[in-house]
């Protein structure tokens, strides 16, 4: 008995490791800053420059605590908007490189400080101490962000862009609110702490705040490079020590078993509550992550692949958990693969074609089983209709094309009686599915659940 649990364990185990794919390596198509940049006094004046001239300000989140805020609009010609959730410990200052090549690339950049955090409200009067009494806040705050900034624009697209604690908040906002971002990636999230952390930090209960073990007020300016966990780029970590060590208010040391506990607590509530999730998503695990558990990244994304979603997992060689600061080649290696990603939301007239249903509701289909063969979709995206039929009865209908997402309306069709019939016409009647294309096949989702596979036959 014993031999075949073990057995399934590593089943399990390795299953849960292949859900993850290793990245592409890339060119830097998107000009994206270079360490090599970063060495020129003039260059470095710019990022700077372009960080504060954009708008800042603060809002009043939960229970009375003011968030910080950041805002670069785009003046013409915008792509979308990204939203940043930032990790634990940080704050805007930090991005200024991310921010800077993002908006280069056509994007309007949102983001804040958590609270507890960066130039945000503290919650204890020791204002090192990293706290939170309650996870929930952090989604609260992005929601109030989210509808009284984000949205005053007319954006074509939302996205989410996450990293470390930043993912885990991120991540309970998509099963929170499933329609607010287009699609969203996240950089090492905190999915789950290094075992046997969460374990060990509910031994230890304590009513006051107090650091966990080991824990100090803000330091890490004495971590010598060589010695870092963060990330292979010594420029990149100088950076982002400097950019601290000018603005001391936004610093932060330590968490506290506060924090930990109601960190691991979320762990549960993520993993739990992931059928929710509607949203297309990219995760990014670095092969050298030491400061969050990364096999909570393979175990989330094989997971979201059993539920079907449209989520993908990327392993990243010769990376540690600081991505978006990382040495180049991993950095423009992700950052690449996220604005792809972004990119493929664009208005996209593939669809204008003929596809015939090869799966349906998870079950390859034989052309033999159906009285005129394969479900076909005629769809003309110039005259906004749709037609074919479900292999038994055919159809006609208008349709709404939007970056991703297809809306069918007013369809009617014939009621024929046949052997086999599916709920194609049923399905799509009245529905706004999501789409996206791998070379010449077609994903159609509904709710987040990959319900057709069609292959382009014209």
């Amino acid at each position: 008995m014993k031999t075949l649990k073990l057995l399934f364990i590593t089943l399990v185990l390795v299953s849960c490791s292949a859900s993850l794919k290793t990245i592409n390596d890339t060119e830097n198509k998107y000009k994206l800053t270079t360490e090599k940049d970063l060495q020129l006094p003039d260059y470095v004046k710019k990022i700077d420059a372009f960080y504060n001239s954009g708008n800042e300000g603060s809002f009043i989140g939960e229970k009375n605590v003011k968030i910080y805020y950041k805002i670069f609009k785009q003046k013409f010609n915008e792509k979308g908007a990204i939203v940043i959730s930032s990790g634990r410990t940080e704050a805007a200052i930090k991005y200024k490189e991310l921010i800077y090549d993002l908006y280069n690339n056509g994007y309007s950049i949102y983001i804040h400080d958590h609270r507890g955090q960066g130039l945000s409200g503290r919650m204890l009067e020791n204002h090192d101490m990293g706290y939170v009494s309650n996870f929930q806040y952090y989604i609260d705050d992005l929601k109030t962000f989210y509808n009284n900034y984000v949205t005053k624009d007319k954006h074509k697209n939302i996205f989410l862009m996450t990293h470390s604690m930043g993912g885990a908040i991120g991540m309970t906002y998509l099963e929170q609110y499933p329609t607010d971002f287009k699609a969203a990636v996240f950089s090492s999230p905190m999915l789950g702490l290094p075992p046997p952390t969460c374990t060990a930090v509910n031994v230890l209960e304590s009513k006051n705040p107090k650091y966990v073990m080991g824990g100090t007020d803000y330091q890490d300016d004495s971590v010598k490079f060589e010695d870092n966990t963060l990330t292979h780029s010594e420029i990149r970590y100088k950076r982002m020590l400097k950019a601290f060590n000018e603005t001391t208010d936004a610093r932060l040391g330590s968490a506290t078993y506060q924090w930990v506990v109601n960190s691991c607590k979320q762990f549960k509530y993520i993993f739990d509550n992931a059928d929710k999730i509607q949203t297309p998503l990219l995760l990014f695990s670095g092969e050298d992550e030491k400061i969050v558990d990364p096999n909570s990244h393979k175990e989330f994304i094989y997971k979201l692949k059993k539920l079907k979603k449209d989520a993908n997992g990327y392993f990243v060689p010769n990376a540690m958990h600081e991505l978006y600061i990382e040495k180049d080649k991993a950095r423009i290696n992700v950052l690449t693969t996220i604005l792809d990603f972004f990119e493929s939301f664009e208005p996209n007239y593939k669809l204008h074609n003929i596809w015939a249903v090869i799966e349906y509701d998870g079950k390859e289909l034989n052309k033999k089983d159906y009285a005129k063969g394969l479900p076909i979709f005629e769809i003309n995206t110039t005259k906004s209709r749709v037609m074919g039929n479900d292999g038994c009865n055919t159809f006609n209908g208008e349709i709404e094309i939007n970056k991703s997402s297809i809306k069918f309306s007013k369809i009617i069709s014939t009621k024929m009686g046949c052997q086999n019939n599916l709920n194609i016409i049923k399905t799509i009647r009245n529905k706004e599915l999501n789409y996206k294309f791998e070379k010449n096949s077609l994903f159609m989702y509904l709710d987040g659940k990959l319900i057709m596979v069609l292959k382009n036959i014209d």
